[in-house]
């Protein structure tokens, strides 16, 4: 079961079992060759080999004792329009890491 530490100010952890860490690697190899099916072949074959090399990795991290966590935080306004790329990078509502 995933444990989850923070709070709606502050942001979330959620740290990952090692079971339910190979359950998500198994997830993004299945949506990488479901995307074969997008009917743009340029773009289903961007698609799927991100995703089955996302869960290449995670299968990769699990054999190495390491697990997933992810780091959520709630997006802020920018103070300028358009916010720039920079803030945009820092400001990232969803950081996976391993742990």
């Amino acid at each position: 079961m995933a444990k989850v530490d923070g709070n709606y100010w502050n942001g979330w952890k959620v740290k990952f079992s090692r079971s339910e860490t190979e359950d998500i690697a198994d997830a993004s190899n299945a949506a990488g060759v479901a995307a074969a099916f997008i009917p743009d072949p340029i773009l289903s074959k961007i698609v799927a080999a991100g995703l089955t090399l996302a869960g290449l990795g995670l299968r990769r991290a699990v054999r190495n004792g390491q697990r997933l966590r992810l780091d959520i935080k709630l997006h802020s306004m920018p103070t300028t329009w358009p916010p720039s790329m920079s803030w945009l990078h820092d400001r990232a509502g969803i950081k996976p890491s391993l742990y």
